[in-house]
């Protein structure tokens, strides 16, 4: 069999009311050569309260994916690899039988459920001019195996000095607390002197911001 490869950019897929399966059942013997590829500005899924898109089915790319809908979005074992940033609004990203995650990023305030991460795990967490906490991530019993990168807008670099910038809040858990001393800025901004400092405070990671070292403005 020939593999076929279904790219979404700036696409929508609704499942209707009652979700989709993406597994031997829908391509009897052709499962391995199906796939579907997130490309420019991706693909948007929603799924309705109470359903489940599930796939079997390999998806990739380098688009985000928007999950959106009350319902449950879910992969079986190596068929999520996306490199653009899975952004869950509404509802559940549920990781639970896909395997070891690695270099994934997520973002909204959706749930994420059961993914055991590897290396490269990132957080693009929502935060306002203010430095208040817009959308914060929920991960349901996951598990962190190593580095976690928390990635923010650039524009934020200017406002570094606000006593604001500490304890902001970048994701929620339930189950076993993550190792937050393997939690980084990423430095999106090209400061290398830009640090965060992470802390646990009940089910919240939160972080502090600040340059290292001193700086001199000249006007």
């Amino acid at each position: 069999a020939r593999m076929l490869t279904f790219v979404f950019d700036d696409a929508t897929w609704d499942s209707g009311p009652g979700g989709l399966a993406l597994d031997e059942t829908t391509f009897t013997g052709y499962l391995a050569f199906r796939r579907f590829e997130t490309r420019g500005k991706g693909l948007t899924l929603p799924v309705a309260e109470g359903a489940v898109f599930r796939s079997d089915a390999l998806f990739f790319g380098s688009g985000d994916l928007v999950k959106t809908g009350a319902g449950t979005l879910s992969f079986g074992e190596g068929a999520f690899a996306l490199g653009g940033t899975v952004r869950v609004r509404e509802g559940v990203l549920d990781l639970s039988d896909a395997g070891t995650v690695t270099n994934a990023a997520f973002a909204g305030p959706g749930t994420v459920r059961g993914a055991s991460f590897g290396e490269g795990a990132r957080i693009e967490p929502s935060i306002g001019a203010d430095w208040s906490s817009v959308d914060v991530p929920v991960f349901e019993n996951c598990s962190f195996g190593g580095r976690v990168y928390v990635e923010m807008d650039p524009s934020l670099a200017a406002r570094l000095e606000l006593p604001s910038a500490e304890g902001v809040a970048v994701a929620k858990f339930t189950g076993a607390p993550p190792d937050v001393s393997r939690w980084r800025v990423r430095n999106v901004w090209n400061e290398p002197g830009v640090r965060g400092r992470f802390a646990l405070d009940g089910d919240t990671v939160r972080m502090t911001v600040a340059r290292t070292g001193f700086s001199i403005i000249i006007r």
